[in-house]
């Protein structure tokens, strides 16, 4: 059995939701290195949270 700790997952989901959100048609951004140089990053933290995640810790 493998044990995965909750900070392993966190990174793991949040990729994933940021992929999605980079996909979407309520993206901002359309590049990853632009979020932060763009002040999305309170956006991209505002739908991570819709999908359950931590954003502090």
């Amino acid at each position: 059995m493998t044990r995965i700790h909750y900070g392993e997952w966190q990174t793991g989901a949040a990729a994933g939701v940021t992929a999605g959100w980079l996909m979407s048609a309520n993206a901002t951004v359309n590049d990853p290195s632009e979020v932060i140089p763009s002040g999305s990053m309170p956006v991209l933290q505002e739908v991570m949270g819709q999908q359950g995640l931590r954003t502090r810790w």
